[in-house]
């Protein structure tokens, strides 16, 4: 039974971290910003979902337990530095939030710290390590020929309702067109 329960535990983390690679996908137009906000938003709350998962494996099965490890020590480094650079900033509220069009935030580098973190828990076979490659470059790719049809004006992928008229310059998954 233990065995099976910890099957269904890394199951849900790998597809875990599969739906995040995928956020570079989403986009709403009922926020403010639609490419940064959504996106920001799916991707806390699935790690925060995922971290919960990740630190259950990790008290009952010794053997998930992250080992010592150059970049471990390198990321969990500069995190405390990140830590201390925000509590001794000028504005230390606005530097743990960040702006929500920028996302970036201490806020954010907790939510990356935990995903690097469920990464190392869930992530230990060369198979799994190919299908996240080959999740990441299916969403590149995708992005890419989204990007080019649209600039062609030939087709939008990712809004096939829209006129290519009205506008003179691409829109895409890559967010602001300014940027």
């Amino acid at each position: 039974m233990a065995r099976v329960q910890e099957k269904i535990l890394v199951s849900i983390l790998q597809i875990g971290i599969g739906l995040a690679l995928l956020t570079p996908l989403i986009k709403s137009n009922l926020m403010l910003f639609p490419y940064v906000t959504a996106r920001t938003f799916f991707f806390q709350i699935l790690v925060e979902f995922l971290s919960a998962i990740a630190v259950i494996l990790v008290v009952y099965y010794p053997q998930y337990r992250p080992r010592r490890s150059t970049i471990g020590l390198a990321a969990c480094t500069f995190f405390i530095a990140m830590a201390v650079s925000t509590f001794f900033s000028a504005d230390p509220s606005k530097s743990f939030t960040g702006t929500i069009e920028r996302s970036l935030g201490f806020f954010n580098l907790i939510h990356y710290l935990g995903f690097g973190f469920i990464i190392v828990v869930a992530v230990k076979t060369a198979r799994v390590w190919n299908t996240l490659f080959a999740t990441t470059i299916s969403v590149s790719s995708f992005i890419a020929l989204d990007f080019l049809l649209n600039s062609f004006s030939i087709f939008n992928l990712t809004d096939p309702l829209s006129t290519f008229a009205s506008h003179f310059s691409t829109d895409s998954l890559t967010g602001n067109r300014a940027f």
